[in-house]
């Protein structure tokens, strides 16, 4: 009987981990796409602070995040700051421009291009916000957001 409940359970871990692996979708052959973020100072003389959340879609159809913070001193009017992601599902990020910034573009490149713009986006106002892109629509959404 034990031999019985053991063959069963090995079935089962079987047949579950196919299931895994049929909603897995392989990223390789989707192209990099670069997310360049160019925060603008307000004065090039005063420390800058600025807080970022990436998003990408997994193999798995997950929305991973990755947070990144950023403070200091620029060498001119701009400092900028790059993350990679495929071009699958939805991609973007939160935003929140702390000291000393004025404004905010981000410019989305396909690697292997050169610095063709595939997407670009300006944000003037100096608040949180989140901009996600649907890499299958071709669309953008831009959202006023304030960071945990």
């Amino acid at each position: 009987m034990k031999g019985a409940s053991i063959f069963i359970v090995f079935l089962s871990l079987i047949f579950y981990s196919c299931t895994i692996e049929d909603n897995f979708t392989e990223l390789t052959s989707h192209d990099d796409i670069i997310m360049e973020t160019t925060v603008f100072l307000k004065d090039p003389a005063y420390p800058y602070r600025v807080e970022f959340i990436h998003y990408r879609t997994d193999g798995f159809n997950n929305l991973v995040e990755d947070y990144k913070g950023f403070s200091g001193s620029a060498d001119g009017e701009t400092v900028k700051f790059s993350f990679a992601v495929k071009e699958y599902k939805k991609a973007g990020l939160r935003i929140h421009p702390g000291e000393n910034v004025s404004d905010i573009w981000i410019n989305m490149y396909e690697v292997g291009r050169g610095k063709e713009i595939y997407f670009q986006y300006h944000h003037e106002r100096v608040e949180d916000f989140t901009l996600m892109y649907d890499f299958e629509t071709d669309s953008f959404e831009v959202m006023e957001t304030e960071l945990p």
